[in-house]
C-alpha cells in the first residue's frame, strides 16, 4: 500500500512541476495542429499541387485536414504528403535530446530550462507520434492508414517495439533532467500507461 501511495505522489509531483506547461497545452495544441497541416500543404505545393481547403482549428470530429488537387498528368508522391508532418516530432525529438545533453552538462543551467525542454521537445513529440500510431493500430483511418494501408501483425510488432524503445529513451532522459527528483520506473510506467489510455479515449 505504501508503494502505491509513493508512486501516486511521484506522479502528482511530476504533474505539479509541469503545471504551467499543462495549462499552455490547449493553445499549444492549436498551434501544433496549424504547423502539422501546414506541412501537409507544403508537401502539396512543393510538388506542384493546388490547395483547395485548409482546416487547422481542432473540432470534436477531427484535429484538422487539407484538401488539394494536382493538374492532370502531374507526378507527385501521396506518401510524402501524408508523412511530411511527422518530420516535425522527429526533428523536435532530435533537437530535444541534444539540448538536454548540453543543458545537463552545464551546472549553471536553470532547472526549469531542462524541464521545459523535456516537456515540449520530448513528451509532446512522443505524444504526437503516439496519437497517430495507436489509433492506426486500432483501425482509425488516419495518415498512417492512408500511407501504409490497414494495420497488420507485423506493423503491430514494429509500432510496439518502437513505442517501447522511445518510452525507455524518455525515461533515461528524465533521469538525466530530474536527477534527485527523477521518477521511479514504476511511476514513469504509470504515467506512460495513462497517456496511452488518453490517446485511446481521444481516438474513440
Amino acid at each position: 500500500m505504501n508503494s502505491i501511495t509513493s508512486i501516486f505522489r511521484e506522479c502528482l509531483k511530476f504533474l505539479w512541476n509541469h503545471w504551467i506547461h499543462l495549462v499552455l497545452l490547449i493553445p499549444a495544441a492549436i498551434a501544433y495542429t496549424f504547423v502539422h497541416e501546414s506541412l501537409h500543404a507544403l508537401a502539396v505545393i512543393v510538388q506542384g499541387g493546388k490547395m483547395l481547403e485548409f482546416v487547422w482549428v481542432p473540432s470534436p470530429e477531427e484535429w484538422g485536414h487539407v484538401r488539394y488537387e494536382f493538374p492532370e498528368g502531374q507526378a507527385y508522391s501521396e506518401l510524402v504528403i501524408l508523412l511530411a508532418p511527422y518530420l516535425l516530432p522527429l526533428s523536435l525529438l532530435f533537437i530535444g535530446i541534444i539540448l538536454i545533453w548540453r543543458v545537463t552538462a552545464s551546472r549553471q543551467a536553470a532547472r526549469w530550462i531542462g524541464r521545459s525542454i523535456y516537456f515540449w521537445l520530448i513528451l509532446v513529440p512522443l505524444f504526437d507520434l503516439a496519437h497517430a500510431a495507436i489509433p492506426y493500430q486500432l483501425g482509425a483511418r488516419n495518415d498512417f492508414c492512408y500511407a501504409f494501408g490497414m494495420p497488420t501483425l507485423f506493423s503491430s510488432y514494429v509500432i510496439s517495439f518502437t513505442g517501447a524503445f522511445l518510452a525507455f529513451g524518455g525515461y533515461i532522459l528524465q533521469k538525466r533532467i530530474y536527477q534527485s527528483e527523477q521518477l521511479s520506473l514504476q511511476a514513469y510506467m504509470v504515467l506512460a500507461v495513462l497517456v496511452v489510455l488518453l490517446v485511446v479515449l481521444m481516438s474513440l
